[in-house]
């Protein structure tokens, strides 16, 4: 695949968007998202681009040895190791690994190092660990010369070496990488998986457990790992010997997840691609694989609202030993939601590189692993992998939950599309998990044929995304926005109003209503309670059938539906009114027309509202002349939306469909 990059001058020129190839690249190849700052923000000679601003400051720079200039502290391990790694380290063949040997004895750690083929490595083993704080750092011997090493690091190092009388050889990051060298330190992320998978087993250096009493935790160990962890009914158990039981379980579990360790970025990609790990902590050690299923809990027995980590499965538990070599990989979208967002990473760009083995191998071939790679460009790599390993559009919810490149102006000077989301950007507007997976199948990547082609195209020269989509509607009026969950439909006077209006049309009874007016009138309820209190016969229908709906529940089912539509409004502060369209009808599934949604704080009278073919929810898009500005997600009732669409091209009312551009 060839890709023409065009200077400033070319890009800005090209008014004319016809003619341009619109051929999709092959899967495996990597898709090139050039941004304008390519050229023109990162060592262009160009100063007239009106996207030029931000990017100047991210450029950052690398020295001949391709140690950044950027974020060098003198203070830390890497820089005060620099005159010995500069001694101990050469540069690999591309098929070289090191290892280095834990040597027996007493006194001083004495590390020696090996460097030899990947395929003819002798066994070892692979450390899975936290480096903990570079403060009062220890010593060791690494080749002969001192070495610096955090005391987390050496404590590992002398707990294994007095396991028993003989010498050790394990792989670990901290010492076979040459930490001095960003471009050794890049081209090893892209190894990691096979360092791991090629180890004989992971030693998971838990931790100490904040001095938890060591007797405590050995007393768990006579548990009966093989039973259900959690009873059907725990809170009313009778039985105290099941509830004891239970309690030490949970205790342990709690305990153990407590640690640092579960809070690392890189853990995860490390567990799922070692075949045996061996759970440390104090003096103890557990397979955790026996943690793991001592740590399980039923899906259908989780009552509480707040136990959302178990009802799709705690973000900490979710990757098992053995995910990554039996081909079960994250999601473009769990990585954001579940990981990206919950782990610490001294460096912000590990949090993307932490998780490169954990993606699809499609996933991977658009990321270019960098650490000197500007953040905009690794969030093109980002959409890129979610192009080809998710084949939608859904990445596009995001805009307007996190930070966006340039201030909220949009007539101003831009520093990239709107539709380029800042994945590493605060988060403005996100609650909860975002991107929920299905507890049955945790965290599985779809087969490519899952879903059809989505009607989407890019075009690099020019940063537009074209997209098809039908409108659902202009924005009339807008509410204030709201603080509180559930709360937008309610301070929304027109919106509530039309709520009450349904209520009283049905006297209260709510299977006579529309399943999309039912539902809304579920979520509002929970926010306001009494919906029509001056007309006590009714409010006490509507609270008959309130309660009845619930009941009917399973407890699944009802854990499941909170939480989706708490995610979803979550985000959505604003509620508004809009005219609908005469397209929206083609859509539509509700019986009534429902002419409001709800969206994130920043819509305005004007606005366009779409179903985009390809995205889960609608977006509210801002018309400027040809083309089209990203506002955000919104939550529109009783329509189809894209997925469904996407999947069942005969659904989709061709004689509606607009393509659309965004910049």
């Amino acid at each position: 695949m060839v890709d023409t990059i065009l200077s400033c001058e070319q890009v800005h020129s090209r008014g004319d968007m016809s003619g341009v190839n619109n051929s999709s690249a092959d899967q495996n190849e990597k898709i090139q998202l050039y941004l304008c700052m390519t050229t023109c923000g990162l060592g262009g000679s160009s100063d007239k681009c009106e996207w030029r601003e931000m990017w100047d400051q991210d450029s950052g720079g690398t020295d001949d040895n391709g140690t950044s200039q950027r974020d060098v502290d003198p203070n830390s391990l890497n820089q005060r190791n620099a005159a010995a790694a500069a001694e101990l380290y050469s540069a690999l063949a591309p098929n070289d690994m090191r290892l280095v040997r834990i040597h027996a004895g007493t006194g001083r750690i004495n590390c020696s190092m090996m460097v030899g083929p990947e395929n003819g490595a002798p066994s070892y083993g692979a450390l899975s660990y936290v480096w903990g704080p570079e403060n009062d750092p220890e010593t060791i011997l690494l080749n002969g010369r001192e070495y610096l090493v955090t005391q987390n690091l050496f404590r590992i190092l002398t707990k294994i070496r007095d396991w028993d009388p003989d010498d050790h050889i394990f792989w670990i990051d901290a010492l076979v990488i040459n930490q001095s060298d960003l471009k050794e330190r890049a081209i090893e992320v892209t190894k990691m998986l096979h360092r791991y998978s090629r180890a004989k087993s992971t030693v998971a250096w838990i931790g100490d457990l904040d001095s938890v009493p060591l007797i405590r935790v050995s007393s768990c160990g006579g548990l009966d790992i093989g039973l259900p962890a959690l009873p059907k009914r725990s809170t009313e158990t009778t039985n105290e010997a099941v509830k004891e039981k239970y309690e030490k379980k949970t205790w342990l579990v709690q305990t153990i997840l407590s640690a640092k360790y579960f809070t690392r970025a890189w853990v995860v990609q490390e567990l799922m691609y070692s075949d045996e790990v061996i759970m440390h902590f104090d003096a103890f050690a557990l397979n955790m694989n026996d943690f793991l299923r001592l740590a399980k809990f039923n899906d259908f027995y989780c009552e509480a609202y707040a136990a959302r980590t178990s009802v799709v499965g705690d973000r900490r538990l979710a990757i098992h030993p053995g995910f990554g070599r039996g081909k079960r990989y994250l999601t473009v979208p769990v990585w954001l939601g579940c990981y990206g967002r919950y782990r610490f990473c001294t460096n912000p760009r590990d949090s993307l590189f932490a998780y490169y083995g954990c993606l699809s191998p499609e996933a991977r071939a658009q990321i270019t692993v960098d650490y000197n790679r500007p953040a905009h460009m690794m969030c093109s790599d980002i959409t890129a992998a979610w192009f080809v390993s998710e084949n939608n559009l859904d990445f596009l919810l995001q805009v307007g939950c996190r930070e966006n490149w340039w201030h909220v102006n949009h007539t101003k000077k831009r520093n990239a599309p709107s539709w380029l989301v800042n994945y590493f950007g605060r988060e403005l507007n996100c609650g909860g998990t975002v991107y929920a997976t299905p507890s049955t199948q945790p965290h599985i990547q779809p087969l490519p044929d899952r879903f059809p082609p989505a009607g989407f195209v890019y075009e690099k020269e020019h940063n537009i995304l074209r997209v098809k989509g039908i409108p659902l509607g202009t924005i009339e009026s807008v509410g204030q926005e709201s603080p509180w969950l559930w709360k937008p439909i309610e301070s929304f006077e027109p919106f509530n109003s039309f709520l009450v209006e349904q209520v009283m049309k049905c006297e209260g009874r709510l299977r006579e209503l529309d399943r999309a007016v039912r539902d809304l009138i579920m979520i509002d309820y929970s926010g306001q309670k009494e919906m029509v209190q001056e007309h006590p016969i009714i409010q006490e229908t509507l609270n008959l059938e309130v309660k009845v709906t619930t009941e009917e529940e399973t407890v699944e089912e009802a854990n499941e539906r909170t939480l989706r539509l708490g995610e979803r409004i979550t985000s959505l502060r604003t509620a508004f009114a809009l005219k609908l369209s005469e397209a929206s009808r083609k859509i539509k599934e509700s019986t009534v027309d429902i002419p409001f949604g709800v969206g994130i704080p920043g819509v305005e009278p004007g606005d366009k509202v779409f179903t985009i073919i390809g995205c889960s929810m609608a977006l509210v898009l801002r018309p400027f002349k040809s083309y089209y500005v990203v506002v955000g997600k919104a939550w529109m009732f009783g329509f189809r939306d894209g997925i469904s669409l996407q999947n069942n091209p005969e659904l989709v009312p061709e004689d509606v469909v607009e393509d659309i551009v965004l910049r």
